[in-house]
């Protein structure tokens, strides 16, 4: 039953998605610097998220594609689209200059904003031509902690935060990536920062519609089988969803295809609503 489920779940995105060029299907989550996705399982997904470290690949003087292109290159064997997703914050190359705040470089930081924009542009230099790449996710000195919109603990005590440094920091990083690439989806990890109200979160969501178009797409990484009604992240999806927009989701933890999230796996589809056109998923749920 298990099996006959995920075909027609992929059945039923391509064709919702066949009209568009946006992500679409189901994608195998990869470790982050660790090719731990087994051939089999990906070979039963639509694709394969690729997950790396910013400090991985730069080295000042010098660049380290070859995890990511190893993992591009499985794709290619299989004829499988995937996903990019760089990791800043507290992933970001120790050599950066300039004020550092909890163990990442401090979001205002003009160093390390100009280093992420070359990293970024050199990644689009490599990889922005591939036909199998589906989509690449955003990530900005903002961000502390993986790819979602996290803020470093206790930074809005600063005397010189403000959220509108903040919102600049994400606005240069989507304007780099805009640049880099050019034909690709490019997908905010959302979370409603910094107080659970959007301060910054919804200017920046603006900013993406404005700035990228058909290519802006949003998703939330924590879908649940027992979603409360009334969480707020997961209505902003929604509803982003309803207004056209492309629209994605991310298992909350590895479920190992036992009763997790409140419930299976399949309530856990079912909660992202019909409007959903693709899924990032642990292999243990494959």
């Amino acid at each position: 039953m298990r099996t006959l489920f995920l075909l027609l779940l992929n059945l039923l995105l391509l064709i919702r998605s066949a009209a568009a060029d946006k992500p679409r299907g189901i994608f195998v989550l990869q470790a982050v610097d660790e090719a731990n996705v087994e051939e089999s399982i990906l070979q039963k997904a639509n694709g394969l998220s690729i997950r790396f470290k910013w400090m991985s690949v730069d080295k000042g003087s010098t660049w380290d594609w070859s995890f990511v292109d190893s993992q591009v290159e499985r794709c290619r064997k299989l004829g499988k689209p995937y996903m990019l997703r760089m990791l800043a914050g507290k992933n970001s190359p120790t050599r950066i200059d300039g004020e550092w705040f909890a163990e990442a470089p401090l979001p205002w930081n003009e160093t390390a904003q100009s280093a992420l924009s070359h990293a970024i542009d050199t990644m689009g230099e490599r990889y922005a031509s591939d036909p199998l790449l589906a989509c690449v996710h955003l990530t900005s000195t903002a961000n502390n902690r993986s790819a979602e919109m996290h803020i470093a603990d206790r930074i809005t005590l600063r005397p010189d935060y403000s959220h509108a440094k903040m919102i600049t920091a994400w606005q240069k990083s989507i304007d780099s990536y805009s640049s880099a690439f050019p034909h690709t989806a490019l997908s905010l990890n959302v979370a409603l920062k910094p107080t659970g109200k959007g301060e910054i979160t919804y200017p920046v969501i603006d900013y993406c519609k404005s700035k990228l178009g058909d290519r802006a797409t949003f998703q939330h990484n924590a879908l649940k089988a027992r979603i409360s009604p009334r969480w707020r992240v997961h209505l902003l999806i929604l509803d982003l969803g309803q207004q056209g927009l492309p629209i994605g989701f991310q298992m909350a933890c590895p479920s190992s295809n036992k009763e997790r999230f409140g419930g299976s796996l399949e309530e856990a589809y079912r909660r992202a609503g019909e409007k959903s056109s693709y899924f990032e998923v642990y292999q243990g749920d494959l």
